[in-house]
């Protein structure tokens, strides 16, 4: 599964992780990053807040984890 097919099907409760998970629904120019790193990268070219980054880390550790790659985030 992708990053972008995981964020469709990725649960957006009340908290900033939600608050993740519904802006990026709604970008239209999400890369399907392959990596923590190349969607940090582009998130930090969009002027994103420090904490909505940190956010954005915590979904990229669920993703993994829902692929099998625990502890491996580059």
């Amino acid at each position: 599964m992708s990053f972008v097919a995981y964020i469709k099907t990725c649960p957006a409760g009340d908290d900033p992780t939600g608050d993740f998970v519904r802006d990026v629904r709604g970008d239209r120019d999400l890369p399907d990053a392959a990596t923590w790193r190349q969607l940090e990268l582009y998130l930090s070219k969009r002027g994103t807040m420090d904490r909505t980054i940190a956010a954005g880390k915590r979904v990229w550790v669920a993703y993994e984890a829902s692929l099998g790659k625990v502890g491996v985030s580059a």
